[in-house]
């Protein structure tokens, strides 16, 4: 381990000063890795690219600072803020600003361009990350893919890296230098690097707790400092690492390309990230960086590859392209769904704005060596006004359906968004780790003298909360809600994505609020949940303790015994039970269709909603409904089927009755829920005649 406490010029390795290539070509690795995985290609774990920028960043910008140090006994902070937003900040604003203004012909008014304005705000201010936490949600969600600035998180997250840590870093080395204790900065950034990663395992098994929802998870700054303190770690040891022999050096240039490579396949995005499989990509580009100590003239066979003319290349244009691939390829699949491999044309595409932006305003400016404040002022102006203020003319522009009639009733018929549940009635996994909810805290119409209302399952069960409010305020009941996110409400055991603690969570929810329903007031249970579960191969469903099956007819029949047997054990108790008909999702077995995603041009003249055959839709979610059927028939329950309102005779459509049906592909809107409240009432009306 290297001291880093004198300012000695002569302790700095030619390491540290020169342009490392072989750098550049690990940047070409990550974006093209990016690109891939946006653009569709067999490349599941490619935006893992990202994690190995972070590592570099780490590493250039700690030597970057660490030379300074040493050369001149301080850091100029204000320099070096000044430089890295001369670097980033202009570029990032030219493709905002296009974005911005594609965004108000392109995307929707529903939802989309208000998603797009919030964003570009964020990421010129550097907090695109939370934004997109509050707004668009997980990476990997429908949503997300038609957000065209969502990949801006990644720079937010490394703009709070430059603003946070080369102060932390200036103190740790002033400490240094008046206590005499090299072991200080070194010491700081591993258990730094611990914390963060700890919190990062402890975001990928699904739970966290209900204050740090918003904190941890995919785009937390907090779950992903501990990459850029790997890189920051191995530039303080550069040191030491220049002394290892070439053998050594050649080894770890192989390791760590294998694993960079390695994670570009064996992670998906079904992989619990970031957590402990961040490791092989962070990691192996660790160990790249260590085999480029001596210079990519070295022995080293990987830093020599990377060194080459193409990758040093694509390295230097690595930036420009991250910028601007993915807008493109956003925009493009929303105009040209239908055209194959729409996605890959874009992002190749992409790369004539990218030269253009590198070399016509990224190159220009990072360059410049002006420094009168003048300068610094009006560059800040320049990049930060226009791109802002256009946002929030698409903002308000898209609230108020640009002033076209057609949109403005469209926005009014659609109504507001998601279930309208107070959070604590409807358990999130990224929020209370599906901790089984008190019912008691989720009544409706709660002084109703009649026989209770209970509404419990999934988040599609939470859907239908709208209509159930109404029917109970009709009724004269009152009503008890309690959805968990990802959990039907059915006796099974399961296997999934979301990791064991989510898993056994969402068995605690089921078993306590059934427990909680055989000793409560006799009423009429309403349950409901995904078609998801059956079709989904991510899932491995058991009913009750039989073993988990892989297959897709036997999820489904473990599904259909487990409902069967929750069914009985509510009429046991003295409940009257009605069930849901899973609704259609709106995709067909290939492709989500672009539900709400209409252009306010496209509302204007007529060209929405969307419509597809219903045998398209039908034909792989049938089976799931139909057992859902057998099962209301087996045990005299009442049945609602939405069939009618998202489908009219052979087609089904984004839109019902003038009003938006889809909240997205496997959620209906608030409205279409309002519309259905008189089959939820007669149903529930035929169960107590059933009784």
């Amino acid at each position: 381990m290297t001291e880093v406490g004198t300012a000695s010029p002569s302790t700095v390795g030619s390491t540290a000063t020169t342009r490392r290539p072989d750098i550049q070509g690990l940047r070409a690795v990550a974006v093209l890795a990016v690109v891939a995985f946006h653009s569709g290609l067999p490349v599941p774990g490619g935006f893992v690219g990202v994690d190995v920028f972070f590592v570099i960043s780490g590493f250039v910008i700690t030597l970057m600072l660490r030379r300074e140090w040493l050369s001149t006994g301080r850091v100029r902070l204000g320099t070096f803020y000044r430089r890295r937003f001369q670097r980033l900040a202009p570029a990032l604003a030219v493709m905002v600003v296009f974005t911005v203004i594609v965004s108000a012909f392109v995307l929707s008014p529903f939802g989309f361009q208000q998603r797009a304005a919030q964003t570009a705000v964020g990421a010129e201010l550097s907090v695109a990350n939370f934004v997109i936490t509050f707004t668009t949600g997980g990476y990997f969600d429908n949503i997300a893919e038609v957000n065209p600035l969502l990949h801006t998180w990644s720079l937010s997250v490394e703009e709070q890296f430059y603003l946070v840590f080369p102060g932390i870093l200036l103190v740790a080395w002033l400490i240094v230098r008046r206590l005499r204790a090299g072991w200080i900065p070194m010491t700081l950034l591993l258990l730094g690097v611990a914390v963060s990663f700890g919190l990062a395992i402890v975001s990928s098994t699904g739970w966290t707790p209900r204050v740090g929802a918003s904190l941890l998870g995919f785009y937390s700054p907090f779950t992903r400092a501990w990459e850029f303190g790997v890189g920051a770690a191995l530039a303080l040891m550069i040191g030491s690492l220049s002394r290892l022999p070439g053998a050594a050096r050649a080894v770890s240039g192989w390791l760590g390309g294998a694993m960079v490579l390695a994670s570009l396949w064996l992670i998906t995005e079904n992989t619990p990230f970031p957590g402990v499989w961040t490791a092989l990509p962070v990691v192996g580009t660790g160990l790249v960086l260590v085999a480029g100590v001596a210079g990519a003239s070295g022995s080293s066979f990987v830093p020599r590859i990377l060194g080459t003319r193409w990758p040093v290349r694509i390295g230097d244009w690595s930036y420009s392209i991250y910028l601007w691939h993915w807008p493109l390829i956003v925009f493009a699949l929303l105009l040209w769904p239908d055209i194959p491999g729409i996605a890959l044309i874009a992002a190749l595409i992409s790369f004539i704005p990218a030269l253009a932006s590198y070399y016509w305003v990224e190159q220009p400016i990072r360059i410049r060596r002006v420094v009168r404040r003048r300068f610094v002022v009006g560059l800040v102006a320049v990049t930060l006004v226009p791109p802002i203020v256009l946002a929030v003319i698409l903002y308000q522009g898209a609230e108020r359906g640009w002033g076209v009639t057609a949109v403005q009733e469209a926005q009014a018929a659609g109504g507001s968004k998601g279930s309208g549940l107070p959070p604590d009635c409807m358990n999130y996994l990224t929020i209370k780790g599906l901790q089984p909810a008190n019912l008691d805290a989720c009544v409706f119409n709660a002084d109703a003298t009649g026989e209770p209302l209970y509404l419990l399952g999934d988040s599609n069960a939470g859907m239908h909360a709208t209509a159930m409010k109404q029917a109970a305020a009709d009724l004269g009941r009152p009503l008890y809600v309690s959805t968990a996110a990802d959990c039907p409400f059915s006796d099974i055991v399961r296997e999934s994505q979301w990791g064991a603690t989510a898993d056994r969570a969402c068995r605690t929810y089921y078993e306590e609020s059934l427990a909680w329903l055989t000793s409560a007031k006799p009423g009429t249970v309403v349950l409901a949940s995904s078609i998801r579960y059956g079709k989904d191969s991510t899932y491995l469903i058991g009913s009750g303790s039989s073993a988990l099956a892989s297959g897709e007819q036997e999820r489904a029949a473990n599904l259909q015994k487990g409902l069967l047997t929750t069914v009985r054990a509510l009429q046991d108790a003295g409940q009257r039970v009605v069930l849901v008909e899973p609704t259609f999702r709106f995709e067909t077995p290939s492709t989500p269709l672009t539900v709400d995603r209409c252009s306010a041009w496209a509302v204007a003249r007529g060209a929405c909603p969307v419509v597809v055959p219903l045998s398209d839709v039908e034909g792989w979610q049938q089976d799931a409904r139909t057992r859902v059927r057998q099962v209301a028939d087996e045990t005299g329950s009442g049945l609602v089927d939405m069939a009618p309102y998202q489908c009219d005779g052979d087609v089904c459509s984004d839109a019902s009755r003038g009003t938006p049906v889809y909240d997205d592909p496997g959620h209906i809107t608030m409205a279409l829920s309002q519309l259905a409240t008189p089959d939820f009432v007669a149903a529930i009306v035929a169960a107590d005649t059933l009784d």
